[in-house]
């Protein structure tokens, strides 16, 4: 009887620790896909991440620069009347690129170095894609500033380089129903 009651005892002690590490197990698997904190209250990185690299020595940059908005008010008012319309067509908008993620000059070209210069701190306001990426049009927008003599010859450029390979280009002061029947 003395027996029994030991295999029993050892039984129940033995189901109990399962229970337990089912138990964890459960729990572990539940709260695996959840943050350790609240995406509010989770902290903005400041620094870089680096993972499997070392870390650089850097300078404190941030008495020298600082953050910008990516468009000005303008840009941003019109920026939205073409999102909206793009979104309506499958569209998509991308603000800011720079000419050379449009162009380059071609490979073996004897004056390459001086092509490249005149395209590479240049950008245009707005890019309107398939959803694909294929561009579909090319929208700069005119402010005053465009009227300067220098400014015009810079539009002036701009625009026929990216014709010459085939662009659409449309020149705006603003985003109106003319200038949206004009992307194709």
């Amino acid at each position: 009887m003395g027996n029994v009651i030991i295999i029993l005892a050892c039984l129940f002690v033995f189901f109990i620790i399962v229970a337990v590490a089912v138990l964890a197990i459960i729990l572990t698997v539940r709260n695996m896909n959840k943050p350790d904190k609240p995406l509010a209250e989770q902290p903005i990185a400041t620094q870089p991440t680096y993972i499997n690299t070392a870390v650089p020595t850097v300078p404190d940059y941030s008495k020298k620069y600082q953050r910008k908005y990516l468009l000005t008010k303008n840009e941003w008012h019109e920026w939205k009347k073409l999102k909206a319309y793009a979104e309506m067509r499958g569209l998509f908008v991308c603000v800011k690129i720079r000419l050379l993620d449009l162009l380059e000059p071609r490979k073996g070209e004897k004056d390459y170095m001086s092509l490249l210069g005149k395209v590479q701190s240049k950008h245009v306001d707005f890019v309107v894609c398939d959803q694909n990426m294929y561009v579909k049009a090319i929208i700069e927008l005119d402010d005053n500033s465009h009227n300067q003599q220098d400014r015009m010859e810079r539009d002036l450029f701009v625009d026929q380089i990216l014709t010459s390979v085939g662009y659409t280009v449309i020149r705006t002061r603003s985003i109106t129903e003319y200038t949206l029947a004009n992307i194709q």
